[in-house]
């Protein structure tokens, strides 16, 4: 099970029976503790690509 799923930060849903079927990836409130992380990274990111400049 990847890991998004086994730790729950994300919950999938599926619309539709046959293909193409439509599926909505959310994060979960757990997941969303997650996000100043990643809002972190990508600032660090960014300024690296601009002192590469």
């Amino acid at each position: 099970m990847p890991l998004s799923f086994a730790n729950d930060f994300q919950a999938r849903k599926a619309y539709g029976r046959k293909p193409p079927v439509k599926v909505v990836h959310i994060l979960t409130e757990f997941g969303k503790t997650f996000v100043p992380v990643l809002e972190a990274i990508t600032a660090w990111g960014n300024q690296v690509v601009l002192e590469k400049r």
